[in-house]
């Protein structure tokens, strides 16, 4: 069981904007595109995946949400347990999952560790908003990981690749 974080930030350490109007660059969508080619199966925020749905409906989707809802086809937890993703993990044998969740769900299977790898790239952008790739106030305790990677995905951007330590 691997489970890779992939997340995109502005300089200020903002995940996204309220008025949902794209900013990351062409190359980290490329580079989210081939993580998700590569993957067997995807977990990911309720928001997330509609938001972008025809990206993720190839893969299996495990769609974590705070109330209950019923997106046909997909299966989906009103709330978040450890248990559940492990379970939707092993008893499918998916050997690659990927996170792509906001800082609830990050910070959720941080505490738990399941998070083997994050993929951070770094968007050369400032804007106003509140939602960090984690809940910094619920992380309980110190987390290390060590750089695998970093390489420039165009001229003012920047992939950074940390394993769990």
């Amino acid at each position: 069981m691997f489970i890779k974080m992939i997340m995109v930030q502005s300089l200020n350490g903002i995940v996204n904007q309220k008025d949902r109007k794209k900013w990351n660059s062409k190359e980290d969508f490329d580079y989210l595109k081939s993580e998700i080619e590569k993957s067997d199966s995807l977990i990911i925020s309720r928001e997330t995946f509609i938001l972008n749905k025809k990206l993720y409906e190839s893969k299996p989707c495990l769609i974590l949400n705070k109330h209950f809802e019923k997106i046909e086809g997909y299966l989906i937890y009103s709330f978040y347990s450890k248990e559940n993703i492990t379970n939707f993990i092993k008893k499918n044998k998916y050997k690659r999952t990927l996170l792509l969740g906001g800082p609830t769900i990050n910070t959720f299977l941080l505490n738990d560790g399941l998070i083997d790898e994050i993929s951070l790239t770094i968007e050369p952008v400032v804007f106003n908003g509140k939602k960090n790739i984690f809940d910094n106030e619920n992380i309980k305790d110190k987390k290390f990981f060590t750089i695998k990677e970093i390489k420039r995905i165009n001229q003012n951007s920047f992939l950074t690749v940390y394993a769990k330590k």
